[in-house]
C-alpha cells in the first residue's frame, strides 16, 4: 500500500436500503453504484476511482 498525506475514516455497514433512496450531496458526490468486488478491483486498475481508495483489497 502506498503512503498518502491524507487523512479517512474507513467506516463498513451492514445495512440494506435501496440506492434509489439515497441523497446525494451534489457538490461531493457525482453518482453511485452497486459493484461487486471484482467490478470494484478494475474499476481501480482502469484508473477510473482514486488511487487513495487502494485500502479495498485489504478490507474485503
Amino acid at each position: 500500500m502506498k503512503a498518502y498525506n491524507d487523512f479517512y475514516d474507513v467506516w463498513l455497514f451492514d445495512q440494506s436500503f435501496e440506492i434509489t433512496e439515497t441523497v446525494l450531496q451534489e457538490d461531493e458526490v457525482s453518482d453511485i453504484k452497486w459493484v461487486t468486488k471484482f467490478e470494484l478491483a478494475n474499476m481501480y486498475d482502469s484508473k477510473n476511482i482514486v488511487p487513495t481508495l487502494d485500502y479495498f483489497r485489504f478490507v474485503f
